[in-house]
């Protein structure tokens, strides 16, 4: 039972993940440039303010429950499959780290175009 729970929640805050994801991608960084250079500046905070608890907790759901799935994995499944399951987390971690940080917190300056594409 704690095995089905443990892979319930890692499915259900990988797909919430990667809905937060689509919906900065397909949403809200193409509409950063319509928004006037005074409110730029407010409008990324309150961004940042209401969607950072939403992506945290489910950041750390994901990672708690990849973990513990290799932790409680079935006898059925290869370890492979867990592992390699954490380490695309992990690199999709790095990269986000690496990549889309550095362009948010250039953004909290202002509209940059250059950060914005990247984005």
């Amino acid at each position: 039972m704690l095995n089905e729970i443990v892979f319930l929640l890692n499915v259900i805050s990988t797909f919430i993940m990667a809905g937060v994801v689509w919906y900065a991608q397909i949403a809200f960084y193409p509409l950063l440039s319509f928004i006037g250079k005074k409110e730029f500046i407010l409008y990324k905070k309150e961004y940042n303010k209401r969607v950072m608890p939403v992506a945290t907790i489910m950041i750390l759901i994901e990672v708690l429950s990849s973990i513990f799935i290799i932790w409680l994995r079935p006898s059925g499944i290869k370890l492979f499959y867990p592992v390699i399951g954490l380490l695309l987390l992990f690199t999709i971690w790095i990269l986000t780290w690496f990549i889309e940080v550095p362009q948010h917190k250039i953004l909290e300056n202002g509209l940059n175009k250059k950060s914005h594409r990247i984005l």
